[in-house]
């Protein structure tokens, strides 16, 4: 099996890290610009914490503390405006009330009986995967540092293991048939590529940590793809799209429902 050099994969994972952080940088700020006008807070809030994992995060914790500090956060606010169907707001009182509205179903969701949390839970009209997500990302990102305190590389991978599944929960969320069939492909997309870059992150601190100089960059690249697509996703204003009900009839639109979406885009 070929073996890069180690100073060359030190080199580009340093390369990789840079990239990725003006990147990320440029991106959470067009974000925000988009977000904050519409009155959208907490989703701006949460774009607004990648800042802030910049400026503290190292670059091994870097990911991980995206978690707690952005993802958790703008994920959560995403979710609410799906399941409202509203992503745009006119002043404070409605936006609390969409708030409002949101806990309440999730409260439904969640905690009416196992039997409703089973029948919702894959249901793109609930976002249930997306709150789950931001919940798992919160507490796997603020908790690693404890965990790796206390139990070693053992606990750090617990803690990794956990934001890595809310990531992949926010992009199961934006997976589902349900969501590119409403309209919201770049969405869609996006889940694609952020449930890739949660694994290769997943595996560069638990079974692939000896290759983890090698998997953070490949992790970064599948994180940014998402985020383009999520920012791009944003930008078109597709989280207050109406949902459309799934049906082994309109599944076949599946395919031309993205391509239909990309083309749109490419000539905007």
């Amino acid at each position: 099996m070929l073996k890069l050099p180690e100073a060359f994969i030190k080199g580009f994972s340093n390369f990789a890290d840079k990239g990725n952080r003006v990147f990320q940088a440029l991106n959470s700020l067009k974000n925000i610009c988009k977000l904050y006008p519409r009155k959208d807070y907490i989703n701006a809030l949460g774009h607004a914490g990648d800042w802030l994992a910049l400026a503290v995060s190292k670059s091994k914790d870097h990911y991980n503390d995206r978690g707690w500090m952005s993802l958790a956060w703008y994920v959560f606010a995403h979710s609410l405006n799906i399941m409202n169907s509203k992503e745009s707001f006119e002043n404070m009182d409605e936006y609390k009330s969409h708030i409002k509205l949101g806990l309440a179903k999730i409260k439904e969701n969640f905690f009416t009986s196992p039997k409703v949390f089973a029948e919702r839970l894959f249901k793109h009209e609930h976002a249930m995967m997306g709150v789950l997500g931001s919940a798992l990302a919160f507490i796997g990102g603020a908790s690693f540092r404890v965990l790796e305190k206390l139990f070693g590389a053992n606990g750090r991978a617990v803690g990794t293991t956990l934001r890595s599944l809310g990531g992949m929960c926010q992009g199961f969320e934006g997976m589902k048939p349900g969501h590119i069939l409403s309209g919201r492909v770049f969405f869609g997309l996006s889940g694609y590529a952020q449930s890739m870059g949660a694994l290769v992150n997943m595996l560069s601190d638990t079974i692939g940590k000896n290759h983890k100089a090698a998997l953070d960059p490949l992790s970064f690249a599948f994180g940014s793809l998402g985020r383009i697509l999520y920012r791009i996703s944003n930008d078109r204003g597709e989280a207050g799209l109406e949902n459309k009900k799934i049906s082994l009839k309109n599944l076949k639109d599946f395919i031309p429902a993205v391509m239909a979406g990309i083309k749109s885009k490419s000539v905007e």
